[in-house]
């Protein structure tokens, strides 16, 4: 920044080129340097097609500039001046708080009278100590924020230098004005954090047994911040979500003391960190009512796990986020099933009654080739006491059903009375089980070729891996035994 505010005149002045003598008219972004036309046309230079002429890329950087410096000036630095000014009250009033809970100490020590004079001070000096550790951190962000202050104006300072400039030559010019484009570009990144409104929240609990002398300090009371603690503060709503691509998830942080008692006003620090490889877009809003609106919005298809920090302590439980993309909606094949399947509500519904004891498959319309994907199916009525009524799962093969017996063409499925069955080297996790009308959630991740099937009622799942890596389509298979019509719905 000082380099920038002291640049002279002189040095904008062009430099001849030091092989030909020749005015450097030119700018070799191969090379990054300025060049003559000599160079252009008998140099070394002469085979590079990234040549262009000074004046136009000095044209463009003052606009470039010029864009950059109106936003410094217009929103920056009156940013800068609003936090700093939002900081410097802060600090005024911290002092005023102090001052009120000296008065409210004073108070309480005059009932207990000589007593509890020795405890009084001891309070009064952790409230010296407490202060002087909010003053520390309120000087500090003072100093950043005029540092940030000094740079911008000196930027500035030098931009109004360089355009009072006339006779500034442009092989001189570029530089500077390069390195004025980074800097003012590397300003307008820099994060303008709001500041804490906590330090402030400096109070005196008076006891409650003032007139016991056993408990003098107990009885004089203590003095605490009121904050919120990350132990015991909730996380409200489920911390595992599942959500699409680009699709935002609010999250809310109700504020609680070491106390248990629920906030009422804000100022905490709220910080994330996700520890999955994937990078998250987040936003963070204090309500000013004790709780802290968080919205998470995952980019891709991913597995993320985010923990949250109130004043840099750890909450105990993570969020988890499954961000998977919907298959969307899709139907049952009519050309691929068994004859004995009927179809129903656009062909949402694939429903078999009967009792010669046959499979009947039935395959979905849509492949899925990459990326994860995600679906439910509801049965109705099972009969119980039965084997096996429904199978579900994938396929990996082009779709051709069995119609008997347990040959399911390669499908990876599973069933209602938790019997898993797998082809070609997959994996099972342990099975489950489930009733009528329960309704199966599935998730399944091609590139990790994984399933994970989920029952919604009773939240136990069974996951299956080892997939082979081909196109899958969704797959059921309905047992066609007894009078009793079953059947089984997509829900989108």
């Amino acid at each position: 920044d000082a380099d920038l505010v002291s640049t002279s005149e002189d040095d904008i002045k062009s430099p001849l080129c030091p092989e030909h003598g020749e005015s450097m008219k030119f700018y070799c972004g191969s090379c990054n340097k300025a060049i003559c036309g000599d160079c252009v046309l008998l140099g070394d230079h002469r085979e590079h097609k990234d040549v262009q002429l000074i004046q136009a890329i000095v044209d463009e950087k003052k606009r470039c500039v010029a864009e950059a410096m109106d936003a410094l000036n217009d929103v920056f630095i009156a940013k800068l001046e609003g936090v700093r000014a939002a900081v410097d009250n802060v600090s005024a009033q911290l002092t005023r708080k102090v001052e009120n809970v000296y008065k409210e100490i004073d108070e309480a020590g005059d009932k207990v009278k000589a007593m509890v004079d020795a405890h009084a001070q001891q309070l009064k000096q952790e409230v010296d100590d407490l202060s002087q550790v909010r003053h520390k951190l309120l000087n500090k962000q003072l100093h950043e924020l005029d540092s940030d202050l000094d740079a911008s104006r000196n930027a500035v300072a030098f931009h109004q230098k360089v355009e009072a400039v006339k006779s500034a030559n442009c092989e001189a010019l570029l530089p500077l004005l390069l390195a004025l484009e980074t800097r003012v570009s590397s300003l307008l990144c820099t994060c303008i954090e709001e500041r804490p409104a906590h330090h402030t929240r400096l109070l005196f609990k008076a006891g409650k047994d003032a007139d016991i002398a056993v408990k003098t300090k107990e009885a004089l009371g203590t003095v605490f911040t009121c904050q919120a603690s990350a132990r015991i503060s909730k996380i409200e709503g489920n911390i595992r979500r599942t959500v699409q691509p680009g699709v935002s998830t609010t999250v809310i942080i109700r504020g609680k003391d070491t106390h248990g008692d629920v906030l009422t006003t804000g100022g905490d620090a709220i910080s994330l960190k996700c520890v999955s490889e994937a990078s998250l877009v987040t936003s963070i809003t204090d309500r000013r009512d004790g709780s802290y609106e968080i919205v998470i919005t995952p980019p891709s298809t991913a597995e993320y796990k985010v923990k949250i920090f109130i004043n840099g302590e750890k909450m105990p439980e993570d969020l988890h986020l499954s961000c998977v993309q919907h298959t969307g909606l899709w139907s049952f094949d009519p050309h691929k099933h068994h004859s004995a399947i009927k179809f129903g509500i656009g062909n949402s519904t694939a429903s078999v009654k009967g009792s010669s004891g046959s499979w009947c498959s039935v395959y979905g319309n849509r492949p899925m080739k990459d990326g994860q994907h995600e679906w439910k199916l509801r049965t109705n009525e099972i009969e119980h006491g039965r084997s096996f009524n429904f199978v579900f799962g994938v396929s990996w093969d082009v779709p051709s059903p069995s119609y008997a017996d347990d040959r399911y063409n390669a499908a990876y499925a599973w069933h209602v009375n938790g019997t898993v069955f797998s082809r070609d080297g997959v994996k099972e996790s342990s099975a489950m089980k489930g009733k009528g009308r329960d309704t199966f959630g599935f998730l399944l991740d091609c590139d990790k070729a994984t399933l994970t099937v989920t029952n919604l009622r009773t939240k136990e799942h069974a996951r299956f891996s080892n997939l082979p890596s081909r196109v899958y389509f969704a797959y059921a298979c309905i047992l066609e035994s007894g009078n009793q019509l079953r059947s089984v719905f997509i829900e989108h």
